[in-house]
C-alpha cells in the first residue's frame, strides 16, 4: 500500500518527509514504529524555524510534538535546546491546549504577536536571552505556570501587574531592578524574584508586597546592581 492511500496531509519517519510514492517497505519501518502526522500549518512553521535556525534540525523540532485529534491546537510542544535563535512570525498564530516548552535555547526576542497566544498548561521561556518582553505580554493567557527563570530581563512591561497567572511564575536569575510595577499581580501559585538586583524588597513583608499572590513569595539573594562603569580618563 503506498503511503498517498492514507488520508494526512504531511508525514515524517525518521525526521524525514514521507513522499506520497513511499511504500512501508521503502522506508524500512521497524516494528512497533511510527509515522508522524504534521499538518500544512505546523509544517510551514516548522520548515520557517528550520531556515532562521541554523542549529535546528527537523528530528529536534518534531519528536516532541503532539496535535489534538482534529488538528486544530498543539497539544504540546517540546523544543527545549533546539538551538533556536528566533522563531518565526507564523509562531504566534498557534493554538495550544497543552505546554509550550522553549527552555535552554537562544531566544532573545519574541515574535509578533506572541502576547496574543493561548497556552492551555505551562509556558516555559527559561533558559533564554530575554532582554525585553512584548509591550502587551501581559495579553497572553497561561493555562497554569509561567516560567521566565535564568534570562536577562532588566525591566517588566508596564502591564505586567495586570497578569493572572493561575500556577507559579517563576522569574528568579534575571537582571530585574527597581522599582517595582507589578505588585497587583494575581499568582495562584508561588512566586519566585530570587536572584535578580531588587534590593528594593530587601526587608519586606513580601505578602504585603503582593498581595494576590496565593503562594510563598521569594526574593533572595538580591543585591543592588553594580554602577555603571566610570569613563575613561582624559588624554
Amino acid at each position: 500500500m503506498n503511503i498517498s492511500d492514507w488520508s494526512v496531509p504531511i508525514m515524517h519517519y525518521g525526521g524525514n518527509k514521507v513522499e506520497p510514492t513511499d511504500t512501508f517497505e521503502s522506508l524500512d519501518m521497524e516494528e512497533g514504529s511510527s509515522i508522524r502526522v504534521v499538518l500544512p500549518r505546523i509544517e510551514n512553521v516548522i520548515a520557517e524555524m528550520l531556515q532562521g535556525n541554523a542549529d535546528a534540525t527537523r528530528e529536534q523540532l518534531t519528536q516532541k510534538l503532539k496535535l489534538s485529534a482534529d488538528g486544530e491546537t498543539v497539544e504540546y510542544w517540546i523544543l527545549q535546546k533546539c538551538g533556536l535563535e528566533n522563531l518565526p512570525s507564523g509562531f504566534s498564530a498557534l493554538k495550544f491546549s497543552g505546554n509550550l516548552n522553549l527552555h535552554g535555547n537562544a531566544l532573545q526576542t519574541l515574535p509578533v504577536g506572541f502576547e496574543d497566544m493561548t497556552i492551555g498548561g505551562i509556558l516555559s521561556l527559561s533558559g533564554n536571552r530575554l532582554h525585553t518582553l512584548p509591550e502587551n505580554f501581559s495579553n497572553i493567557k497561561v493555562g497554569k505556570h509561567l516560567n521566565l527563570d535564568y534570562n536577562e530581563l532588566t525591566t517588566l512591561p508596564a502591564g505586567f501587574g495586570n497578569m493572572n497567572i493561575p500556577g507559579n511564575l517563576l522569574l528568579s536569575h534575571n537582571n530585574l531592578q527597581g522599582p517595582i510595577t507589578f505588585q497587583n499581580i494575581s499568582v495562584g501559585g508561588l512566586m519566585s524574584l530570587d536572584h535578580n538586583h531588587l534590593d528594593v524588597l530587601v526587608g519586606k513583608n513580601l505578602k504585603q508586597e503582593f498581595p494576590n499572590v496565593v503562594g510563598t513569595v521569594t526574593a533572595e539573594n538580591n543585591v543592588r546592581p553594580p554602577p555603571p562603569p566610570l569613563p575613561p580618563p582624559p588624554q
